[in-house]
């Protein structure tokens, strides 16, 4: 989807800015680190729900989640996001 968006903003009249990356690495002791953890929490479930992943493995996942928040050096990398910074045309 942020891929289409500089085609979408230029068809509404908006001159891309800039486009930069966002990647975070995170320890379990930064506060980011809630944000994926939550979203595989709650999407595990909902992927079970789908039949796209089996109970079992959403359990592996959820398991493996939490012994690396009580690791203090374990490391995550958050999924790629991209910041797109557009200014309307005239």
């Amino acid at each position: 989807m942020g891929l289409d968006l500089p085609a979408w903003l230029d068809e509404a009249g908006f001159d891309i800015v800039e486009v930069r990356p966002l990647i975070h690495v995170l320890t379990p002791a930064d506060e980011m680190w809630k944000w994926p953890t939550s979203f595989v929490s709650v999407a595990s479930e909902r992927w079970v729900e789908m039949g796209t992943m089996t109970r079992e493995r959403a359990e592996q996942i959820r398991q493996a989640i939490t012994r690396r928040e009580h690791q203090p050096n374990a490391l995550m990398i958050t999924p790629g996001l991209l910041e797109i910074i557009a200014r309307r045309r005239g």
